[in-house]
């Protein structure tokens, strides 16, 4: 279990960022508790000006401690290839090998894009008696895949990721990386070890957030956690089927001579169902198919038989899909109900050290780890059927999978269209707006549902609203699916409202008081703080007061542009510059690639012949410092070489921004709630 194992978190700090000028002046490690009478248990930071010394120590200490997972965060990127050419520096034998070529990560959205790394590897003299040696594995990648999938999160520093992960109730001591210097001058040490413990008490919360997720998947997927950590789900699951079939290669097997498969070129083929009835909802709820996509391909046999004749992956997913029943409902509301789910007794094991019925928050939050890890695993099946390059995939099979889904959907809508307003369609689920019982033409015999749990009927309609009944819908459309196929309701809220201004895009509340919930161009990361508050508030102004209470807001909104009242943090760009971007780089904000934050202010130019100045003020990105959120002016160089005359900020440009913002949300929409709200 993930609880046992030796784990070992690493940080350390250093004079600088470049490994040949700078030197490593602290190394700090912490274990999980596993390690008997070891000074690291609870936190052990090595410093001092001797830095072959302070390098011999995490040597010595590695042999000791012999960990089987080394934790670190940015520790790929920076903190190992730091050691290592520090190593080297001092002729020293380092205990990494840093690989030759880069890897990338397409599972994970860094900033937006996937990660393009070098591997780096725990060997030389760390190696154990079984030939195993220790794992790497970098909390930034494995947030970054979580990223991907959840896109809400707003930084990858380790302070941050701690708070988000919700095991720190407020930021403990932040030391910005160009006062490290300044501190080492001065000789405040006892401040520095304090913030490295600070970060190593954070990694080891974050690591046991993140790395069971990928830790569990060794239990199906022949793979070390390191590459486990990396490797998307493509890769896991074309990892499991060539092990499997590698002993059949060149025998007779389901009635031909067996040969490792080619893979699949990639292909285009129709994708899930998609749609949208653009507007503003009151009064929503949503139905979605569990794990639509691999319940298909079970309930089906959509299995390429060429590539897998003894259909591996079925029975892998059945059985995946199975043991996730018992993981999920040891973390859900009634654990002690575990023991009756059917494959309990093959992972039975795990639960030795387990009181069903008193679980310790430690124990939930292990057996959550492992229902994400089954459900990533689960999931992925599908899309390592359609991706290209493997050569157990099957483009066949993910053009069937897709149809299939669309021909379940289309049942689905059928039936709930009768009783409901569509709002969405995506994929795997449906957004509804109930109707109004005297709305609904019954063409039917009306029968009374039964709750599967209890037995007791369920009211077709609510007698005080006059609504439709979200429970009686969503066991309607149930009814008419094929066995195998299950759907859940989720996201019922009668008080909450929803803006959906086009497909896979939306914006909901639960209720009037609560936190906005958002997906597509409402969670882009690459906007200012007006692009980001200004329409959810005016959203939330129209869903819960009037359209004509949000034009008021939308006009107020622009007087505040124009009175010249906007703070850094509204009006505040962060992205990477993009390649071939010069206006960023002349600007001298940096150079490709790299991070910034900058607005838009005004450059009064010059006309070239006459030397007057031009009517139009022209955008120039000024830079703006973040210090952990509390944004300050730098001033940059190229303004003092301008022959023109710089202004403040472009408040046309930020103006002209609020008023395209205000057409995208209102053209071709209704301006009042449907009815039903």
């Amino acid at each position: 279990m993930h609880s046992n194992v030796r784990k070992l978190y690493l940080d350390i700090e250093t004079t600088g960022l470049d490994p040949k000028t700078s030197k490593v002046i602290m190394i700090g490690i912490m274990t999980d508790g596993n390690f008997s009478r070891h000074e690291a248990d609870k936190g052990a930071v090595f410093m001092g000006d001797d830095e072959p010394k302070l390098l011999n120590i995490l040597s010595r200490v590695l042999r000791e401690l012999r960990p089987e997972i080394i934790s670190m965060h940015n520790g790929v990127d920076f903190d190992i290839p730091f050691l290592h050419h520090r190593y080297k520096v001092n002729n020293l034998r380092s205990p990494f090998t840093i690989a030759t070529e880069s890897k990338f990560i397409s599972a994970a959205s860094l900033n937006g894009r996937g990660i393009d790394y070098t591997p780096v590897y725990c060997t030389r003299g760390n190696t154990y008696n079984d030939g195993s040696f220790p794992q790497i594995v970098d909390t930034l990648h494995l947030a970054a895949q979580v990223d991907k999938i959840k896109a809400n999160m707003s930084s990858y520093t380790l302070k941050y990721l701690a708070l988000y992960t919700g095991v720190l109730s407020d930021r403990l001591l932040v030391i910005r990386g160009d006062l490290i210097a300044m501190i080492c001058e001065f000789g405040l040490h006892v401040k520095l070890k304090e913030y490295l413990l600070y970060d190593l008490q954070d990694q080891k919360l974050v690591s046991d957030y993140f790395i069971p997720t990928v830790y569990y998947q060794q239990m199906f997927i022949p793979l070390p956690v390191q590459e486990l950590s990396v490797a998307s789900p493509a890769k896991k699951w074309n990892t499991l089927l060539s092990k499997y079939y590698k002993p059949y290669i060149g025998e007779f097997l389901a009635g031909r001579i067996y040969h490792e498969p080619l893979a699949d070129e990639k292909r285009s083929y129709d994708g899930g169902a998609t749609g949208c009835n653009p507007g503003m909802y009151r009064n929503f709820f949503k139905i979605d198919v569990s794990s639509l996509y691999p319940s298909l391909v079970l309930r089906y046999g959509l299995t390429d038989t060429k590539k897998d004749p003894l259909r591996l992956g079925e029975k892998v997913l059945r059985a995946l899909r199975d043991f996730r029943y018992v993981f999920k409902q040891a973390a859900g509301h009634e654990p002690e109900k575990t023991s009756e789910q059917l494959a309990f007794g093959k992972v039975a094991s795990l639960f030795q050290d387990a009181d069903l019925s008193n679980l310790t928050e430690a124990q939930v939050n292990r057996f959550s780890s492992i229902d994400v890890s089954l459900k990533i695993l689960i999931n992925g099946y599908y899309g390592f059927l359609g991706v290209g390059g493997y050569p157990y995939n099957s483009q066949k099979s993910a053009a069937l999978v897709t149809a299939y889904g669309r021909v379940l959907m289309e049942k689905m809508i059928s039936v709930a269209e009768r009783y409901a307003n569509i709002i969405n369609v995506d994929t795997d689920g449906l957004c509804l707006q109930p109707k109004l019982y005297e709305d609904v033409f019954f063409d039917h015999i009306r029968r009374c549902q039964k709750d599967l749990e209890t037995g007791d009927n369920i009211e077709i309609f609510d007698v005080e609203t006059g609504y439709m009944n979200p429970i009686h819908i969503h066991r309607e459309v149930q009814n008419v699916l094929p066995d195998g196929i299950k759907i859940d309701l989720e996201d019922n809220f009668p008080d909450g409202a929803i803006f959906a201004p086009k497909m896979k895009n939306y914006l909901y509340w639960a209720s009037a008081d609560s936190k906005p919930k958002t997906k597509g161009i409402f969670r882009k990361r690459n906007r200012c703080g007006i692009q980001k508050e200004f329409p959810i508030k005016f959203c939330h102004i129209w869903a819960f007061q009037s359209f004509e209470k949000a034009v008021e807001y939308y006009q107020q909104y622009l007087q505040h542009v124009d009175n010249d009242d906007l703070t850094l943090e509204e009006i505040t760009f962060s992205q990477r510059i993009a390649k071939g971007n010069k206006t960023f780089v002349e600007a001298g904000l940096g150079d490709w690639g790299d991070k910034v934050h900058f607005y838009w202010g005004s450059v009064q130019k010059f006309t070239p012949k006459t030397g007057k100045l031009r009517k139009k003020l022209d955008r120039h990105p000024v830079r703006v410092v973040d210090y952990d959120g509390e944004f300050t002016i730098s001033p940059q160089k190229p303004l003092y070489e301008y022959s023109e005359l710089f202004t403040e900020v472009n408040r046309n440009w930020y103006r002209g921004d609020v008023e395209k913002i205000f057409g995208e949300l209102t053209n071709g929409l209704r301006t009042d709630l449907l009815k039903c709200g």
